[in-house]
């Protein structure tokens, strides 16, 4: 590892404040040294300059001072010597020569301390000033003694030789000297000068070195620390980019204890976080894709935005989801017919849903539409009405083709069947259904054919025993041929109603325990029963057709076909309306008119019969809806029985103007509860020594009473009771009793 490479390793782990700390405390540690070299640096300069300053002018001072005394003390010497004219004056002369000899001698003793500090370490130099220390001594003796000749004698001519004697000499040495040390102290005057000179160089140049050394110094340190913050930001830059495009797979291998170090791991957080939400919101798509619609982002781990973000994302599928339960709710209720539900519309671009969701309901209108004008026209006997194909397109146009195709499938046998009776009535025995019909539309074709044929050959046998009246052995016979023939064809109709009936295995499927009791009055008779399951229960219709005999044998008939084209996926929970589909359709297929048009009949045939009937739903949690025209439902739980009327209605007249003038009684679930239908052949049998009906109290005695057996037992109780009660009295009416009691495990 490089220098620089190892110094940003050591302050990695410094916080940016701590760096920037240290370079501004190395940026102001370089300016202490600086100015602290420049300080004594000039210290020294100013010393030297000083101790130079010093060591030339006090010497100087110290010698010139010397010479003046020196000279003014030759002069007051000279004058003393020539001028005596008082003795007053000559005392003056004389304190002013002692004095001028003491600053002399004090000059003298200055210089000689001054050479102590100051010195050039000139040899001559102390030897002339020893020598002048030395001359002070022998100096006062000459200037005492002259001044004292010339002031005890007044010979000035004395002191004159004395002046010029000794003192003289001494005198020019002391110059000689003086001006000797004079030349010395200018020399080193200069040489003090070249000194300060060079110091004051050496101290810009060192200042100079110093300065640029500490802005090197600083430069590394700044290099230093601008590395250890630009190499881990730059990582950081790169690992933010490659965040900002969606790679969270990013390494982040920075750890440190300062800011950087807090930023990597707040990075290694937010791509944690990051992860975290997006795999939620992926496991919340597997979830809701596999139908659990309701799992939402659990957001108690996140915080702050992110919790907004959690739950930002939880409230956008929520109300995506809200909006496709509407939708689901909305296209439910238009499959169940509801047409004045309405879709309330979605703002924004979701608005194209709400004009697709408008287009369906616009279509499904129309359908509804020409479906009710065609039933309209089917009442009102128009059944050639159909539906304009060109108002289609798609799928809805081959919807109407198809619905076309079934009013042909249904009214052109219907039709010709209605023709063949109105033929028979007119006395054309001849008359057949000739159609290629399959299903029940086949066994209405062979019952019809049947009875004409049976009546055709009655007719002829009879019209052919009255014009032969002689012959009545011949007319018996073929009377008998003919009601054999007519008992053979109400025999074969017979097995093609019990046909209709639904299996008992259907019952044992639908119920945990049941029983049927089905006794026509006649060979054939008019009461009929139908069942079919579905997914969430099954629907049961107890029926009783006007008549009885072969008449009501073919209401049943018709019957259990429209009851096969009423109930649908669609609508076999709802009793009411299938109820009223069955009304209207049998009212059309017998071309019942309910209100004529004025000033004529209503429709192509008139009947004054149709059927009573009893409709209900068997959910799969053993609720029950009821709706019932005419005949009663009697429910018994062991403790009471309750009956449940049924509307006075008939079924089949095409009176009913909608599902919502039948009624729809709900019964909760109950694991005790046991269900009685039965026509009124049961109820309105006479009997007994007062030759009245059998009537409501005696069922409802017998059902309580067997409540605990099986309703196989209960049934042929009340059948046995029934009888001993009829005696020998005839029976009135067909008879049909279906009990049974819904499956217990719907319940807890």
């Amino acid at each position: 590892m490089s220098a620089g490479g190892r110094s940003i390793g050591l302050i990695s782990h410094l916080k940016i404040g701590t760096r920037l700390t240290v370079l501004v405390g190395a940026a102001l540690l370089a300016t202490v040294i600086v100015a602290a070299t420049g300080m004594i640096n000039n210290k020294r300069l100013a010393d030297s300059v000083t101790f130079t300053y010093q060591a030339i002018t006090r010497p100087l001072a110290a010698v010139a001072n010397a010479r003046g005394e020196f000279n003014a003390m030759r002069t007051a010497l000279y004058d003393l010597a020539q001028d005596f004219n008082s003795g007053e004056q000559n005392s003056q002369f004389r304190l002013q020569l002692m004095r001028n000899l003491a600053g002399y001698e004090e000059n003298i003793l200055l210089y000689r301390s001054i050479l102590s500090n100051y010195g050039t370490r000139d040899p001559y130099e102390a030897e002339a000033v020893d020598y002048l220390f030395s001359q002070l001594k022998p100096l006062r003796i000459y200037v005492e003694s002259i001044s004292s000749i010339g002031i005890k004698t007044g010979r000035g001519s004395d002191a004159v030789v004395l002046l010029r004697g000794n003192f003289l000499k001494a005198a020019e040495d002391i110059s000689l000297d003086l001006s000797a040390l004079t030349k010395i102290l200018e020399a080193q005057t200069h040489e003090a000068n070249l000194y300060a000179d060079s110091l004051r160089r050496y101290n810009d140049i060192l200042s100079f070195v110093i300065t640029w050394l500490g802005a090197f110094v600083l430069l590394v340190i700044a290099w230093v620390i601008v590395k250890s913050i630009t190499v881990p930001m730059k990582e950081m830059t790169t690992v933010a980019e490659s965040l900002s495009q969606g790679r969270l797979d990013v390494h982040i291998g920075y750890h440190a204890r300062n800011e950087i170090g807090i930023l990597a791991d707040s990075f290694r957080h937010l791509t944690q976080s990051v992860i975290h939400i997006i795999n939620d919101m992926q496991n919340m798509a597997e979830k809701q894709s596999g139908g659990d619609i309701e799992y939402f982002i659990d957001d108690t781990p996140y915080k702050g935005s992110y919790k907004n973000m959690a739950d930002g994302i939880n409230t956008m599928m929520r109300t995506s989801i809200d909006d496709i339960k509407k939708i689901i709710l909305y296209l439910s209720a238009l499959a169940r017919g509801d047409f004045q539900v309405r879709l309330e519309r979605f703002p924004g671009k979701k608005a194209v849903i709400s004009d697709s969701m408008d287009e369906i309901y616009t279509n499904l209108r129309s359908v509804h539409s020409e479906i009710d004008s065609l039933l309209k026209n089917a009442v009102n006997g128009q059944l050639g009405a159909r539906v304009e194909l060109d108002k289609y397109t798609g799928d809805w146009s081959q919807l109407m083709v198809e619905l076309n195709n079934l009013l042909n499938a249904i009214i052109v046998p219907i039709n010709e069947a209605t023709e063949v009776l109105r033929e028979i009535s007119k006395g054309n025995f001849d008359a057949r259904v000739v159609g290629d019909y399959k299903g029940d539309i086949a066994r209405i074709k062979k019952a019809v054919n049947a009875t004409a044929e049976g009546l055709s050959a009655y007719l002829s046998d009879k019209l052919a025993a009255e014009r032969s009246a002689h012959d009545a052995k011949l007319a018996r016979g073929r009377a008998e041929a003919a009601t054999e023939a007519i008992l053979s064809s109400i025999h074969y109709a017979s097995k093609i109603q019990k046909n209709l009936r639904p299996v008992d295995d259907a019952f044992v499927a639908a119920f945990e325990d049941h029983s049927i009791i089905w006794e026509p009055r006649d060979i054939v008779g008019g009461d009929i029963y139908w069942m079919k399951s579905y997914e969430e229960g099954t629907i049961l219709c107890v029926c009783d057709c006007t008549g009885h005999g072969t008449p009501g044998a073919l209401l049943t008939m018709l019957v259990v076909s429209a009851l096969e084209a009423s109930v649908n996926e669609r609508n076999y929970t709802d009793t009411a309306q299938i109820m009223w589909r069955l009304d209207q359709r049998l009212a059309n297929i017998l071309n019942v008119n309910p209100v004529p048009p004025e000033g004529g009949r209503g429709g192509i045939l008139e009947f004054n019969d149709g059927c009573d009937i009893a409709i209900v739903f068997i959910a799969n949690d053993g609720s029950l809806t009821i709706s019932s025209a005419n005949i009663h439902v009697f429910i018994c739980d062991g403790l009471e029985v309750t009956q449940v009327r049924g509307q006075r209605l008939r079924i089949g007249e095409g009176g009913l103007t909608g599902p919502d003038r039948v009624k729809a009684v709900n019964i909760e679930p109950n694991p005790d509860n046991k269900f009685y239908i039965a026509s009124d052949g049961l109820y309105d049998q006479i009997g007994g020594p007062m030759a009245r009906p059998f009537g409501y109290k005696a069922f409802k005695n017998l059902i309580l009473a067997g409540h605990h057996e099986r309703q196989s037992v209960i049934s042929e109780k009340i059948w046995r009771a029934f009888e001993d009660y009829r005696g020998s009295q005839a029976r009135r009416d067909d008879v049909e009793l279906i009990t049974f009691k819904p499956w217990t495990d719907g319940w807890s």
